[in-house]
């Protein structure tokens, strides 16, 4: 039976609430019949040094260790994967977004293997290779060397039945680097999933064209109730990239919502301004919806229209207002830094930010653009702006990082 370790490291961005994409891969592979253990250096009260973390895949004598990469912190994922390379002998697996865009990077570093993409079944095939039932090269969806050559392998076929898919094991983290509280644990334990991609093309967004699909809504309704039974939750975050993208899905999924009423569930979520209607919206909030987050990010419409926002600056004020007439409480979310932003777009953001002030619950005016790459802005302006790769040079982008 194949013992594996999952290690989101430690960055500046600290999680409230457990990360569903560890756990829905902890899910499948104990399901398939893998021994896992999560390791989040990320929570809130999380203080893992990398040789804590070794010690813990030692003692758990894992026959592999999968590390989470992320972009803007990938420096201190390659430096962990550098120590458990030099002291453990295990199989080093990467996943992440950033794994699955630059895997000749990630192999570069000391990776054995990369997954990339989703991982539902990338993960059962990992473990049948573990367990010696099947040979590397049979493996969908993954990156590995070769001779020194870079295999890439075909990509696995992708789960169009999300209710095929396991809950997320929630029960595989350490609370204890989460919540220290009664109230902690249930905000935590908040957060739901109901539908992966996004068919939008926004041109800061990691998430640009992905191929959306959703849970059905028994599915869904099946996680919350056990999430309540077991947690006590009653207050929820969807955090779908975008709830409203398929409005008879939503509706749909509302009239599910709706038999939560004797739990006394709310909700909240994000969605998009266009996408929004009167009748949408009082339906969201007979099922319990009490808060709505919107990407709004300027108040110029020669800036979202660059953006590929297919928003107007029209839109959001008339969206804005009808969310506060159905009596909905919202965040709008800016975010500066663009390559085409001048003073004049800044102070219309500004105006924007001003008027509709009075029909949100609060404003987020912090957003700072992070060029990802992969992204059409990234790619667009790489060159000109000298951001080309900039995660590999940390002193010149990344000051800050939270200490353990």
């Amino acid at each position: 039976m194949a013992k594996l370790v999952l290690i989101q490291p430690r960055s500046a961005f600290v999680s409230e609430a457990i990360p569903l994409a560890l756990g829905y891969l902890t899910a499948i592979a104990k399901k398939y019949g893998a021994e896992v253990k999560i390791i989040d250096a990320t929570g809130p009260y999380a203080s893992y040094t990398d040789e804590e973390i070794i010690k813990i895949c030692k003692d758990f004598k894992a026959d592999a260790v999968g590390v989470v990469i992320m972009t803007s912190h990938v420096y201190i994922a390659y430096d962990l994967i550098d120590k458990i390379k030099k002291n453990l002998n295990v199989l080093i697996f990467g996943g992440g977004y950033h794994a699955s865009k630059f895997p000749e990077e990630v192999l570069d570093r000391g990776v054995d293997l990369v997954m990339r993409g989703e991982t539902d079944i990338t993960i059962t095939e990992l473990i049948d290779y573990l367990d010696g039932k099947k040979k590397i090269e049979d493996i969908k969806g993954i990156s590995y060397k070769k001779d020194g050559k870079v295999i890439n392998a075909l990509p696995p076929p992708t789960i169009k039945n999300l209710d095929e898919v396991p809950y997320p094991d929630r029960e595989a983290f350490n609370l204890n680097d989460f919540a220290r509280s009664d109230k902690e644990i249930k905000n935590v334990m908040s957060t739901v999933i109901t539908s992966r991609g996004c068919p939008y093309e926004c041109s800061f967004c990691a998430s640009q064209k992905s191929g959306y699909r959703y849970r059905s809504a028994a599915n869904v309704v099946g996680e919350i109730r056990e999430v309540n039974k077991k947690y006590g939750v009653t207050n929820f975050y969807i955090i779908d990239d975008t709830i409203n993208v398929h409005r008879s899905r939503l509706i749909e999924l509302c009239d599910a919502l709706k038999e939560l009423k004797d739990e006394n569930i709310i909700w909240r979520c994000n969605a998009r301004f266009d996408l929004m209607d009167e009748e949408l919206l009082r339906k969201m909030k007979e099922a319990g919806c009490r808060h709505i987050s919107f990407g709004v990010e300027s108040g110029d419409d020669k800036v979202l229209e660059k953006m590929r926002k297919r928003l107007t600056v029209a839109k959001i004020r008339e969206k804005a207002k009808l969310v506060h007439e159905v009596g909905i409480g919202q965040t709008v979310n800016f975010m500066f830094g663009f390559p085409f932003e001048n003073p004049e777009s800044i102070e219309n953001t500004i105006k924007l930010i001003k008027d509709i002030e009075p029909y949100v619950t609060d404003v987020q005016r912090a957003g700072i653009l992070i060029p990802f790459p992969g992204t059409t802005l990234y790619e667009e302006f790489k060159d000109q702006y000298n951001y080309d790769e900039w995660w590999l040079r940390p002193q010149d982008f990344m000051t800050e990082v939270r200490e353990s």
